[in-house]
Protein backbone atom coordinates (compact mmCIF):
# COMPACT_ATOMS: atom_id res chain seq x y z
CA UNK A 1 0.00 0.00 0.00
CA UNK A 2 3.13 2.21 0.40
CA UNK A 3 4.11 2.03 -2.67
CA UNK A 4 0.77 2.86 -3.74
CA UNK A 5 0.54 6.07 -1.62
CA UNK A 6 4.01 7.32 -2.73
CA UNK A 7 4.91 5.97 -6.64
CA UNK A 8 1.10 5.55 -8.59
CA UNK A 9 -1.46 7.76 -6.54
CA UNK A 10 0.78 10.94 -6.93
CA UNK A 11 1.26 9.94 -10.89
CA UNK A 12 -2.55 9.27 -11.29
CA UNK A 13 -3.07 12.83 -10.14
CA UNK A 14 -0.54 14.40 -12.25
CA UNK A 15 -2.06 12.63 -15.57
CA UNK A 16 -5.91 13.31 -14.33
CA UNK A 17 -4.80 17.18 -14.21
CA UNK A 18 -3.32 16.95 -17.82
CA UNK A 19 -6.10 14.75 -19.33
CA UNK A 20 -8.74 17.40 -17.89
CA UNK A 21 -6.94 20.52 -19.38
CA UNK A 22 -6.69 18.64 -22.71
CA UNK A 23 -10.33 18.20 -22.55
CA UNK A 24 -11.19 22.25 -21.47
CA UNK A 25 -8.78 22.75 -24.54
CA UNK A 26 -10.27 20.27 -27.45
CA UNK A 27 -13.85 21.12 -26.26
CA UNK A 28 -14.41 24.24 -24.87
CA UNK A 29 -18.14 24.08 -24.98
CA UNK A 30 -18.65 21.17 -23.58
CA UNK A 31 -20.84 22.79 -20.62
CA UNK A 32 -22.61 25.11 -22.34
CA UNK A 33 -26.13 22.91 -22.98
CA UNK A 34 -25.90 21.73 -19.31
CA UNK A 35 -28.51 23.24 -17.09
CA UNK A 36 -27.45 22.85 -13.02
CA UNK A 37 -30.68 21.06 -11.66
CA UNK A 38 -30.68 18.04 -10.00
CA UNK A 39 -28.45 15.85 -8.02
CA UNK A 40 -24.98 17.32 -8.02
CA UNK A 41 -25.92 20.64 -9.45
CA UNK A 42 -23.54 22.59 -7.54
CA UNK A 43 -20.78 20.33 -9.03
CA UNK A 44 -22.56 21.05 -12.54
CA UNK A 45 -22.58 24.86 -11.80
CA UNK A 46 -18.92 25.20 -11.18
CA UNK A 47 -18.12 23.52 -14.28
CA UNK A 48 -20.26 25.28 -16.20
CA UNK A 49 -18.31 27.97 -15.12
CA UNK A 50 -14.72 27.53 -15.62
CA UNK A 51 -14.81 25.44 -18.36
CA UNK A 52 -13.00 26.15 -21.43
CA UNK A 53 -9.11 27.57 -22.85
CA UNK A 54 -8.14 29.85 -19.78
CA UNK A 55 -9.12 27.11 -17.40
CA UNK A 56 -7.33 24.41 -19.85
CA UNK A 57 -3.99 26.13 -19.80
CA UNK A 58 -4.10 26.24 -15.77
CA UNK A 59 -4.92 22.91 -16.21
CA UNK A 60 -2.09 21.87 -17.86
CA UNK A 61 0.25 24.08 -16.13
CA UNK A 62 -0.70 22.53 -13.18
CA UNK A 63 -0.16 18.79 -14.36
CA UNK A 64 3.55 19.59 -16.05
CA UNK A 65 4.01 21.32 -12.52
CA UNK A 66 3.05 17.86 -10.86
CA UNK A 67 4.51 15.85 -13.35
CA UNK A 68 7.78 17.32 -13.09
CA UNK A 69 7.95 17.49 -9.31
CA UNK A 70 7.80 13.80 -9.70
CA UNK A 71 10.93 13.33 -11.71
CA UNK A 72 12.97 15.14 -9.65
CA UNK A 73 11.80 12.93 -6.90
CA UNK A 74 12.62 10.32 -8.88
CA UNK A 75 16.09 11.94 -9.36
CA UNK A 76 16.67 12.31 -5.89
CA UNK A 77 15.77 8.83 -4.82
CA UNK A 78 18.59 8.00 -7.24
CA UNK A 79 21.42 10.53 -5.46
CA UNK A 80 20.59 9.07 -2.34
CA UNK A 81 20.65 5.37 -3.01
CA UNK A 82 23.95 6.11 -4.75
CA UNK A 83 23.08 5.97 -8.57
CA UNK A 84 23.99 8.50 -11.12
CA UNK A 85 21.51 10.32 -13.47
CA UNK A 86 21.79 11.88 -16.19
Amino acid sequence: MEDYKTHIRPWLGAFALLLIGFMMIYQPHAFDTVEPEGRKAIFKMIFKFIWGIPAGIIFLILGGFAVNTQIQRIRARGKEDGQVNQ
